[in-house]
């Protein structure tokens, strides 16, 4: 486990994540519709505000990925994230999902939940600065977050793959726990295998 905090998540750790490279990883054959991913459990790392590493936090839980699911489907592409824990603590908590559609264009989504609203709320994030109407679930007791995208705010995509993060954030800003969805190297730039509509 590497706990090197490359300039790729350091841009995904602030919600503007639009790096490029990497390659394909998960449980699907090329241009399936679904893909399913594995995380080792226990390899978050805990990083210093504005640092460039950071160091193994192998107690972490809460937003420490085991399974993650990506479909792509007719109208919506849909990502549901598995943890070992999720809970209402600390100051905020966050999913990041990087999308690279077969035009080679890129999108950032994220679920966020904070003190204010643990419910939480979406953002979309790209170079155009769009809007998009998504769809979101936290689920504490399944400890679970899904996010659904109309493919329209893809650009209606003929394949998709994507990237996972995860941030939390406990009683101080000074630092934030982190986690790689796909990989438990940190600075792993590596992609879903590209999923087709289906």
């Amino acid at each position: 486990m590497s706990g090197r905090v490359g300039p790729v998540f350091r841009v995904i750790a602030v919600g503007t994540a639009l790096a490029l490279g990497g390659l394909a990883v998960g449980q699907a054959p090329a241009q399936a519709a679904a893909a399913t991913v594995q995380d080792t459990s226990g390899d978050m790392i805990k990083v210093a505000e504005g640092a460039t590493e950071g160091d193994p936090a192998p107690g972490a839980t809460i937003a420490d990925f085991t399974r993650t699911r990506f479909r792509h489907r007719d109208h919506l592409v849909v990502v549901r994230a598995e943890f070992v824990d999720l809970a209402r603590t600390g100051r905020r908590l966050t999913l990041w999902v990087n999308i690279r559609n077969d035009s080679g264009r890129y999108f950032t989504v994220g679920v966020q939940a904070d003190r204010a609203d643990w419910t939480g709320h979406t953002l979309f994030l790209t170079r155009r600065g769009d809007d998009c109407a998504m769809r979101h679930q936290i689920d504490y007791a399944e400890n679970s977050i899904r996010v659904v995208i109309p493919r329209r705010c893809l650009d209606r995509p003929r394949t998709v793959a994507f990237r996972v993060y995860s941030e939390h954030v406990r009683h101080s800003w000074n630092y934030s726990l982190l986690d790689n969805g796909l990989h438990e190297d940190m600075d792993d730039r590596s992609w879903t295998t590209p999923l087709r509509r289906g």
